[in-house]
């Protein structure tokens, strides 16, 4: 079972990102938090699929260009700002286009042979770390999104996230 506390992650991610000054604000965002709560700093993404297991590298670069070739580029759009008590979901953006990116998952999940949780919830998060409920709600009346409030994700990413996130590190990335 995950814990929902821990900052460790195993196995591949496969990431959307934001490009352009959507992606820089939201970074502006991430680093400004990170700052205010001693967290770690990470880019903004959406994860479309979590905890693939080890194989050859070669192998998941493969099953990533077959995934971006099934798939067409979707406009993600921001929903509300949450909290969670869950480390990777602190401060998060909901994203909207939740019936897409689940077939989108489940599409990814197939492919990559991991087990469907059930549980995919698509967001964007703010900040990650374990800090009391009163600490995450002041924070929340502090955050602007950006004006931009969506964003094509055109590109999956690869990501190795063994360990903590700062260690993650970007393998492959495929045009949809």
């Amino acid at each position: 079972m995950i814990d929902p506390h821990d900052s460790n992650t195993i196995g591949y991610y496969l990431f959307f990102e934001p490009v352009g000054e959507i992606a820089s604000e939201l970074q502006t965002t991430i680093t400004k938090l990170a700052g205010e709560f001693n967290a770690p700093i990470f880019n903004p993404h959406v994860t479309l699929l979590a905890r693939i297991p080890e194989q050859p590298e070669d192998v998941l670069i493969e099953k990533t260009k077959e995934l971006a070739q099934s798939l067409a580029p979707i406009t993600l759009s921001f929903g509300n700002l949450h909290a969670q008590d869950v480390y990777f979901k602190a401060l998060y953006i909901e994203i909207n286009e939740k019936e897409q990116m689940v077939e989108y998952h489940k599409k990814a999940s197939e492919l990559f042979e991991t087990p469907d949780e059930g549980i995919y919830f698509p967001h964007l998060s703010l900040l990650y770390g374990n800090y009391p409920a009163e600490q995450k709600s002041h924070a929340l009346q502090t955050i602007t999104l950006p004006e931009q409030k969506s964003f094509v994700a055109n590109k999956v990413h690869l990501y190795k996230t063994d360990g903590e996130t700062q260690n993650w590190k970007k393998i492959f990335e495929c045009m949809l």
